[in-house]
């Protein structure tokens, strides 16, 4: 969404990480390092290291629609999870 690609657009998930992706390096990089199994644990630090994309992306489409981004309310919903 960030590059302006409207998001689960048919298609997009069987092509993200071939040569036709519309992500950059290092989204792919990111993409990459998220991969993990169905370990419990493993899903749990795969999520908390997810979360300053997460957030950046959050501040990134606040800007872009002009909502104030209620950090305080995502890190409350954040720590519910964690």
């Amino acid at each position: 969404m960030e590059q302006g690609f409207p998001p689960n657009h048919p298609g997009d998930w069987a092509r993200i990480e071939g040569e036709r992706s519309i992500l950059n390096p290092t989204q792919l990089t990111l993409l990459e390092s998220w991969e993990c199994s169905r370990d419990a644990d493993q899903i749990m630090d795969t999520l908390k290291n997810m979360i300053p994309e997460f957030k950046g992306v959050h501040q990134t489409l606040a800007e872009i629609v002009e909502v104030d981004t209620q950090t305080e309310w995502v890190d409350t919903i954040l720590s519910k999870v964690l």
